[in-house]
């Protein structure tokens, strides 16, 4: 099979049949069945194939349970169809669930309500080792994906179904990468060498038991377009960071102290994600446009200074706090 695919959405938005994928039919074409739906990019879907009769000579699938990798239909082509076994109600399954920053600013989420989610959501899909799920509902419950890690008794060219009842094993919660950072470019390393090394240095002192007597914030400063970003990118994916990400377009209000109750509202988030959620890799909190959230009082007007110097007094305290 050598077709270009596009996002089932496109024909049918429907969640009623997740998880299909639409191929053309010709003569002595694949019947139907469960098959990992793999493209040119190396990635893959997990779908139940169905030939299709029309004059379109591309191939529509569904996104739900993919490759660890990105996944993304458009501008690709399928290239190979590999038939999957079904093994029903598996018992236990090991996975990592990733969250949203919004959910860890709503009310107290536990643990076993998180997992009960997953569960209910999981049940209905046919998933397989190194699998990952993510869907829109999902998404509104506070969960960007879940990544299947082990399945004990599947062997790889086999996918299953987990029992109502089955044990979920969380071996890890995680916080999505932001949007603005998680772009796919290619890092140019020179010059920025020293940058990372001093980041990679704060992140070590950070784990040291006694890490409150050494500094654990930096300061990234440069020009527009000078690669500030690509640089804190690719230090949140080369460790794998839990990132909090503030902008200024976010927290700023136009009421004095709402500003300082969204900062105090992001803190705590990331305090809340420490202590209940327990995450096994660091966290980071990430300002952006620094300058915009707390402007020079020399170049502010005086409501914009006093503005200034209160959300800075806040965020020092915040700071410190950490």
């Amino acid at each position: 099979s050598d077709f270009p695919t596009f996002p089932l959405s496109l024909l049918d938005d429907s969640d009623l049949e997740p998880q299909r994928c639409y191929i053309p039919a010709w003569e002595n074409s694949t019947g139907t069945g469960w098959y990992r739906c793999h493209l040119c990019d190396g990635s893959y879907a997990v779908c139940w194939v169905t030939p299709r009769a029309g004059s379109e000579t591309c191939c529509f699938l569904d996104g739900i349970v993919t490759s660890l990798t990105r996944f993304s239909p458009t501008n690709q082509r399928l290239v190979l169809l590999e038939p999957l076994k079904l093994v029903p109600c598996v018992k236990r399954i090991s996975c990592v669930i990733t969250v949203t920053q919004e959910l860890l600013q709503r009310p107290p989420v536990s643990l076993e309500d998180l997992k009960d989610d997953v569960r209910i959501f999981l049940r209905h899909l046919k998933l397989t080792k190194g699998c990952s799920v993510q869907h829109r509902r999902l998404v509104q419950l506070g969960i960007a994906s879940v990544e299947i890690f082990d399945a004990p008794g599947v062997a790889d060219d086999e996918c299953f179904e987990i029992a109502h009842d089955a044990e979920l094993l969380l071996a890890d919660i995680r916080l999505g990468m932001p949007f603005s950072l998680d772009f796919i470019f290619k890092y140019l390393p020179h010059s920025f060498e020293r940058p990372m090394e001093q980041l990679e240095k704060l992140l070590e002192t950070s784990k040291i038991s006694f890490s409150h007597r050494f500094p654990t914030t930096a300061l990234v400063v440069g020009p527009v377009g000078c690669g500030k970003s690509g640089l804190l990118s690719e230090f949140l994916r080369r460790h794998s960071c839990n990132c909090f990400y503030i902008t200024a377009s976010q927290v700023l209000r136009s009421y004095p102290g709402e500003t300082e109750e969204e900062l105090r509202r992001i803190f705590q988030a990331a305090q809340t994600f420490k202590e209940k959620l327990r995450p096994l890799l660091p966290i980071v909190i990430l300002i952006e446009d620094l300058e915009l959230l707390c402007p020079s009082t020399a170049v502010a007007d005086a409501k914009n200074s006093s503005n200034s110097l209160r959300i800075s007094a806040e965020l020092y305290k915040l700071l410190d706090a950490l």
